[in-house]
């Protein structure tokens, strides 16, 4: 009897071996026929969301990986600036970036180097983005540059829109024309430019711009002297088809001195005809004297006449210094900021027998902006020193002129330093 109590002892394990077993193949019958076993999602998958089904523009519903053998850049550094950010239609401004770090660079989805500038032109308001590609995501930076005065677009808030100008009305669509500039009276005078409206519209007060520039070259030539003149201004005008009108360039004329090459231009938008916009003309054609062919406007002036003449030549201390010309004018003409030039030259030796002259070749001293009436004389410096003490000098000097000299006989003048005694 004892020996088969044991026995049963024995067995006790096995049971509960069993019982065990048969547990957990039940427990895997019922994940079959009820829910999924629960796992870890794969790395690179994301769970489904309630959200937006389409990822925005410039994200991925995958992460991305790296190009093989490089590594996600740990940062970046990005510089996105506009040289102007309000600007008219049709107007440009340079925008211009530099970045460092990143796999590309685009902008508004143009690729682009990594650093650079570019010139846009907007007819609207623009949001411009910058984006640098990280790999695990678009580092982005955005400029917005806004076009003023859109067509149909909205007032800004608190604003009142711009009156319109009564005087103006539509865009009158008719071709002006300049057809004639001359002065208003010679030797000295303004400059006037004739305006001609061609058709087909009236023009009644409305405002034009026009631009004159010319230069003055001096009858004598360049060399002594030309003068620039140029004003733009703005006028009213009221113009029938076929009528002409003068007006004023705000120019003047000195004759006497230049004669000048003019140009004016009138400008006006919707003109059918943009060819007769620009007209030139000599003014005045000549300087003989005569007073033109009879027309409403002389196209010559009257003949300038000065006689200049150097007087002396001295030096500013009794022994050594610079050496100065007197000039003056024995008229008939008054001379009123004119220009001319001296030309000199010299020669020089020393003090002992038999020395030779160094001759110093001719030189120019341009005279600009001298005014003198007749009989009025003035100094002027030669640019030429002079030691008595050491040497001996003779200087010789011209005065020329760009206009009609009455008697250049006188034009001439020489001097030895020291003077004879």
């Amino acid at each position: 009897m004892k020996k088969h109590t044991c026995k049963h002892k024995r067995l006790l394990p096995l049971l509960a071996l069993i019982v065990l077993i048969m547990g957990i193949m039940a427990c895997n019958l019922s994940n079959q026929e009820g829910e999924e076993p629960f796992s870890e999602p794969t790395l690179g998958e994301e769970e489904p969301s309630d959200g937006d089904p389409f990822p925005e523009a410039g994200e991925s519903s995958q992460e991305e990986e790296p190009p093989p053998g490089e590594e996600f850049p740990d940062e970046v550094r990005i510089e996105f600036d506009a040289e102007r950010t309000h600007l008219n239609p049709g107007e440009c401004t340079l925008i211009f970036w530099n970045t460092e770090g990143g796999f590309s660079v685009n902008i508004n989805g143009n690729p682009v180097e990594s650093s650079g500038e570019h010139e846009v032109c907007l007819e609207e308001t623009t949001i411009l983005i910058l984006g640098v590609d990280m790999g695990e995501a678009m580092e982005e930076r955005a400029i917005e540059i806004f076009v003023e005065d859109e067509p149909g677009g909205e007032q800004p808030l608190g604003e009142s829109p711009p009156e319109a100008d009564p005087s103006q009305g539509d865009e009158p669509r008719t071709d002006l024309a300049v057809t004639d500039i001359y002065p208003d009276n010679l030797p000295h005078g303004k400059f006037f430019a004739r305006i001609t409206n061609h058709g087909p519209d009236t023009l009644n007060n409305f405002k034009i711009d026009f631009h004159c520039l010319g230069t003055g070259v001096s009858w004598g030539g360049a060399e002594f002297g030309v003068e620039h003149i140029d004003n733009s201004k703005s006028v009213n005008i009221n113009l029938a088809p076929g009528q002409t009108e003068s007006y004023d360039t705000g120019l003047k004329l000195d004759a006497n001195l230049y004669q000048y090459e003019m140009i004016c231009e009138v400008m006006i938008k919707s003109d059918p005809d943009e060819s007769n916009n620009v007209y030139m003309e000599t003014i005045p054609l000549s300087n003989s004297g005569s007073s033109g062919s009879g027309s409403v406007t002389p196209t010559t002036a009257p003949a300038f006449s000065a006689d200049f003449a150097i007087t002396d030549l001295y030096i500013t201390k009794n022994v050594n210094g610079s050496v100065f010309a007197h000039v003056t004018n024995h008229g008939p003409g008054n001379a009123v900021n004119v220009n001319f030039h001296l030309e000199c030259s010299a020669g020089e030796a020393a003090y002992t027998s038999g020395a030779l002259w160094l001759v110093i070749l001719p030189w120019k001293v341009p005279i600009q902006n001298a005014s003198l009436t007749p009989g009025q004389t003035k100094e002027y410096d030669v640019n030429y020193i002079v030691d008595t003490t050491q040497q001996k000098y003779t200087v010789e000097c011209t005065v020329n002129v760009g206009w009609t000299d009455a008697d250049p006989s006188n034009n001439t003048y020489s001097e030895p330093f020291p003077p004879p005694p």
